[in-house]
């Protein structure tokens, strides 16, 4: 019986392992199957996207031209107008009702003299000139539009006045004084008053409030100063850092922004080129100093072929800088000038061929030849020895080399997988479980806003040393909490992800003159469908999904940045069909969260105003526009972080949950985590309106 029980233990043993032997062949089957299929469809894609190329570019040579010539019908058709003729994503998706204005709230410390704001702002940035001109002629211009293209009004700048755009809001609201119990409530209220059309699209606003402790100002500017007079925010504010001396050395905040990691830049190819370049120049110049007429005029004495093609390309390289580099310039003109320069003609061209087929110069060459090889011949063994001391510099270029065909390669692997990853990511259809109530409403095109109490950044990167985790990891986590609280007090149903397009923005970029605001782009799926008492879960999923959006969205991280500073888009493909397609995409994803954080080493850091009042609160809003009913801001400014939501106002009024549960849940990991000094969930929320 013993022995009967023992077979039958074996036998069940053995089904067993037969049947997980044959899952495992079955899973290795399916792996290799759905490789096999995403490497066909990656080539598919690819060749696809290759045969496309010469279609798309008859497709830009066809727009441009037809956008040149509708702008110069709309041009003799309204003759007081001055067109915008760029194309940007913010302006194909601009209606009246709902307008890209850049937002920026300051909070500093002591009252603000009204007087002393315009006229800096009227001497300094309104009236600026350069070479006798206005450098920021559009901001005393209305702007309008006309067949959907934006235009400024002209002759507007003369009914210009300096005191209908720099105004001061009263110190009370809804009957009491303004403090941080109702200021949040008074500025949105002031942001969803559409900016007054009969004037140039920028307001700042001074709102004081009790006792004169902190003033608010609350600057609103259409986005087209930034993209076609090129004025930035840091200008326009009047800010200057406290302390310049301090080092551009990156933070660990900075380094661990949404954006790093999506894209590795290429280190050794540009330093490759760089010595190309240099070495070339050197030739280059090595061949004017032996070559050329003016340097040395007795090489036209013997002229030979040799020396006349030099000639002919010297002048050709010449011709073309002296085009490009003097405006209205005459190419042929230039020819003319740098063939009299080099001694060019017809004349020398038969005195040079002569020369080279005379048949006393054709023995002298061959002469010349032969006695260069037995030359080479003798001095070989010296040849050799000079290259066994030069081994370090051909060890030093392999090493480059082999770096050079490392970044090639991964170049070449993001161009090959570019149209299958861009396809994915914009034209797949949404998984149903990620489908949310964001993406269903109708939105009305006004804007309220909100924004959490600040979280000391101390905590958060306590949270990153423990957890291993990156700041921004931390930070996002309690984002991606707080839109499932949103969801949850909203009444609407939690979904597994919520798709966000985001973007990164170094302050010192946000607050620069002439700062650059181009970023590129990241599609995360936050993950919302998470437990609510086990926040460290919470940032587990947000880790893997960072990590996988990270790792597979390098081609659509370069195509936003093209984009954005290329216009690629909006230039390739009519701007009807731009409309269309983003207006899509935002229905998609219609939550937008912007990174905005220091790159210094030292994050105390914090800004002043040009007469030296300190900013002790900086809050900045990308403008939702589209289907994108949401936007977030998370800023790391000074010595604290601050979650800031722009959102339509058929959210209000359940989107402020979100502001008011991210300092919530950053608290409640460092509870579950054992560390100390937390301030409690019902402290950290601020005042409810």
């Amino acid at each position: 019986m013993m022995w009967s029980a023992l077979n039958e233990n074996e036998k069940d043993l053995k089904s067993d392992y037969d049947i997980q032997c044959a899952v495992t062949k079955a899973e290795n089957e399916c792996s290799i199957v759905w490789r096999l299929f995403k490497a066909v469809y990656t080539f598919i894609a690819f060749f696809v996207a290759c045969c496309l190329v010469p279609w798309l570019f008859f497709l830009f040579i066809g727009v441009r031209i037809c956008r040149h010539l509708f702008v110069r019908w709309l041009q003799k058709k309204f003759k007081g107008l001055e067109f915008v003729k760029k194309t940007t994503v913010r302006t194909a998706v601009d209606t009246q009702r709902n307008q890209g204005i850049i937002t920026v709230l300051l909070t500093v410390a002591g009252p603000c003299q009204l007087n002393l704001i315009k006229n800096r702002i009227q001497a300094d940035i309104v009236e600026r000139e350069k070479a006798g001109r206005i450098v920021f002629p559009h901001l005393r211009t209305v702007l309008t539009s006309r067949w959907g293209n934006y235009a400024w009004v002209k002759g507007s700048e003369k009914q210009f006045r300096i005191d209908n755009h720099i105004v001061t809001a009263s110190g009370t609201f809804k009957g009491r004084s303004v403090s941080d119990a109702n200021i949040q409530e008074y500025v949105s209220d002031i942001i969803a008053k559409l900016l007054p059309p009969e004037f140039p699209p920028w307001q700042i606003t001074v709102i004081p409030t009790q006792q004169d402790r902190t003033t608010y100002l609350l600057i609103r500017l259409h986005h087209l100063y930034l993209s076609e007079d090129g004025l930035s925010l840091g200008e326009l504010l009047l800010l200057r850092s406290n302390d310049s001396s301090l080092p551009n050395e990156p933070d660990l905040w900075g380094n661990s922004s949404l954006l790093s990691g999506v894209f590795r830049t290429p280190v050794f190819i540009p330093q490759v080129y760089e010595n190309l370049c240099e070495s070339f120049s050197n030739w280059w110049n090595e061949i004017l100093y032996k070559y050329d007429p003016a340097d040395n005029p007795s090489i036209l004495k013997e002229p030979g072929l040799k020396l006349f093609f030099i000639l002919c390309a010297m002048t050709t390289v010449s011709t073309f800088k002296e085009y490009f580099r003097t405006e209205n310039a005459s190419f042929w003109e230039a020819a003319a000038l740098e063939k009299e320069r080099k001694g060019l003609s017809a004349e020398l061209f038969w005195r040079s061929l002569y020369r080279s087929i005379a048949p006393l110069n054709v023995i002298r060459s061959c002469v010349r030849l032969w006695s260069r090889m037995v030359l080479s011949i003798v001095k070989l063994p010296l040849m050799v020895s000079k290259l066994a001391l030069d081994t370090p510099v051909y060890l030093y270029w392999l090493y480059m080399a082999h770096y050079v065909v490392q970044e090639s390669l991964y170049l070449f692997r993001i161009f090959y997988s570019a149209p299958r990853v861009i396809f994915e990511e914009i034209f797949l259809p949404e998984h149903p479980r990620n489908v949310h109530q964001l993406q269903t409403l109708s939105f009305c095109g006004r804007k309220v806003v909100n924004w959490s109490a600040p979280v000391p950044v101390e905590i958060v990167k306590k949270l990153r040393q423990v957890t291993g985790s990156t700041t921004s990891e931390v930070a996002m986590s309690a984002v991606a909490s707080s839109l499932r609280d949103y969801f949850e007090s909203a009444g609407y149903a939690v979904p597994d992800a919520v798709m966000t397009t985001c973007f990164f923005t170094a302050q010192e970029d946000l607050f620069a003159r002439r700062g650059n605001l181009t970023s590129g782009m990241l599609c995360l799926p936050l993950p919302t469908q998470t437990p609510k008492n086990d926040p460290m879960e919470s940032l587990k999923a947000l880790r893997t999904s960072l990590f996988k959006a990270r790792s597979t969205q390098a081609p659509l991280y370069l195509a936003s940045v093209y984009q954005m500073d290329y216009r690629l888009f909006t230039t390739v493909f009519p701007t009807l069909f731009a409309k269309a397609c983003l207006y899509l995409l935002s229905r998609r994803y219609t939550v937008s969260v912007t990174q905005v954080d220091s790159t210094r080493k030292d994050e105390n850091v914090r800004m002043q105003l040009l007469w030296g009042q300190r900013v002790e609160r900086v809050m900045y809003w990308r403008p939702p526009q589209a289907n994108v009913g949401l936007s977030l801001t998370l800023i790391n400014y000074g010595d604290s972080v601050q979650l800031g939501a722009m959102a339509d106002a058929q959210l209000a009024p359940h989107f402020s949950k979100i502001v008011t549960s991210f300092p919530t849940n950053v608290y409640k990991l460092a509870r579950t985590l054992g560390l100390k000094s937390i301030p409690s969930a019902r402290s950290s929320e601020p005042v409810q309106q």
